[in-house]
């Protein structure tokens, strides 16, 4: 099994958990209306939701092994922290047209206004910003490459 296959697996026992967690709750908090309806059982739907929960786990620790075996979770980690600084960033790149305007209070007159420009090169952070998210594209690139050419590590 690929990795990218465990993935989608993974994905779908996800559903699957969340249809049998509603399923279960529904019967077990059923209200008998009627004296001749059946109460449900719930042990079967538990039973399939644990066997569920233990394909989940194993699949997750499978993925790990193989992240960490194949190098992919340094990967992950650097694009992670490169969406970190594009996040903290962004907000600098848009502040070229703003001005603030202070108030100097003079306590003899009126408060007289003080316009401030960005202190730093807003170009030059937009061109680091532009470098992080192509390094960001090439590092998801190369991800979704891995995820179909390595092979689930058992």
């Amino acid at each position: 099994m690929k990795l990218a296959e465990a993935l989608v697996r993974i994905k779908d026992l996800k559903g699957k958990s969340a249809e049998l967690q509603r399923v279960t709750y529904e019967d077990a908090t059923f209200d008998i209306v009627d004296e001749d309806i059946e109460v449900p059982s719930i042990e079967e739907s538990l039973t399939t939701l644990v066997t569920v929960s233990r394909e989940t786990a194993s699949l997750k620790s499978r993925i790990a092994r193989t992240n960490a075996t194949h190098g992919l979770t340094d990967k992950l980690h650097e694009m992670e922290h490169l969406r970190s600084l594009v996040s903290k960033l962004e907000p600098l790149t848009r502040n070229k047209q703003i001005v603030v305007n202070l108030r100097h209070i003079n306590y003899n007159d009126t408060a007289t206004k003080i316009p401030t420009h960005a202190t730093y090169d807003v170009e030059a952070w937009t061109k680091k910003l532009n470098e992080y998210r192509d390094k960001i594209r090439q590092i998801d690139l190369d991800l979704q490459r891995l995820n179909w050419e390595v092979d689930l590590v058992d």
